[in-house]
């Protein structure tokens, strides 16, 4: 389940596999893609603009040249002769007829295949993704993305390895091995794994730069929102995630709101794991916001802290434009 340090665990497991097992890697440490290519309808690529652009030749060709390299990767790792993990978000959101592709291409070179998840609690999993949303820069504002849609996500994985081989472990920092998911799921896989080789990637941002990410994304003057190429809106977006160390939590009505519209499916998941998921409106936050939109709202809050961040952090030889836009970022005013 995406949003539970799945880029911490695949970027370290890809350097170095915990004792015992190997770690598939295809175009990336995150398998993302190599599932979709893999196994999904063909109608989900064309979702890609570079895809759909291409001929059919092209695309065969393309099809064709990822399943040899993926040929070529599990030659690899199967050497070994030890269990080998897969690692992909996207998983969750394969269709029925893609996990089924993908138990096939499984049983044809494993003997036992078993799933393991984390489950994050609904209001935290929201958080979480409304982050992951608005780093990306995302203009939709609404809460429902961002639901954790448990059933849909799992029950095609009971089905297709049968529910004995889905195993589900509740994402709680406090519980984790060393306050640690990488180390936890070592441990959860039954071997260690050294400390030193643990690497962190796409942590939490603070909600000094959400509310700025938000203002920069919507509600830029339109002459200096022309003027920044995607390039420059990255490295934007590099420079406020380490901006602040606020947290925002929902109001009670909010997050009483959230939950309620999930009730049954929180049910089925509490029922797999033999426990009640968290779903207490009570959050710890030092922002209480009952919209997305009260975040933008609090761009103008941190304009001099984000003076003082830009000329710590801006390099002499930034591009003119990036340089126009983090000054002019500092005095963006929420505009519905």
């Amino acid at each position: 389940m995406h949003k539970t340090g799945t880029s911490s665990i695949q970027d370290s497991f890809a350097a170095v596999p915990p004792e015992g097992f190997s770690y598939f890697k295809a175009r990336g440490n995150n398998l993302n893609q190599w599932s979709r290519v893999m196994f999904e309808e063909p109608e989900t690529l064309m979702q890609l603009p570079w895809y759909s652009q291409a001929s059919d030749a092209e695309r065969q060709a393309f099809r064709k040249a990822r399943a040899e390299e993926s040929d070529r990767e599990f030659d690899r790792v199967a050497a070994a002769g030890v269990p080998v993990i897969f690692s992909a978000e996207r998983f969750g959101y394969m269709s029925e007829p893609s996990v089924a592709r993908f138990r096939g291409w499984l049983a044809e070179r494993f003997e036992e295949v078993e799933i393991h998840a984390y489950v994050r609690d609904p209001l935290g999993f929201v958080r979480s993704s409304i982050q992951q949303r608005i780093k990306t820069g995302a203009k939709d504002l609404s809460v429902t993305p961002d639901l954790p849609h448990y059933q849909s996500r799992f029950a095609k994985f009971e089905d297709a390895f049968g529910a004995d081989h889905v195993q589900y472990r509740i994402f709680r920092r406090g519980d984790l091995k060393d306050g640690n998911v990488v180390a936890d799921f070592a441990d959860w896989l039954g071997t260690g794994y050294p400390v030193e080789a643990i690497l962190t990637s796409n942590e939490s941002v603070s909600v000094e730069a959400l509310a700025c990410m938000i203002a920069m994304t919507c509600h830029l003057p339109d002459d200096i929102a022309a003027s920044v190429t995607p390039v420059e809106r990255i490295r934007t977006f590099a420079l406020l995630t380490e901006f602040g160390s606020g947290t925002f939590a929902f109001s009670e009505a909010a997050a009483t709101k959230i939950v309620a519209s999930i009730k049954a499916d929180c049910d089925w998941m509490d029922a797999r794991l033999g426990t009640p998921l968290d779903r207490t409106a009570r959050q710890s936050g030092d922002v209480t916001i009952d919209r997305l939109e009260d975040l933008a709202e609090l761009a103008p809050d941190y304009a001099d802290g984000l003076r003082a961040h830009i000329a710590a952090a801006l390099v002499p030889d930034a591009p003119r434009s990036m340089q126009d836009l983090l000054p002019a970022l500092s005095f963006v005013r929420y505009a519905p």
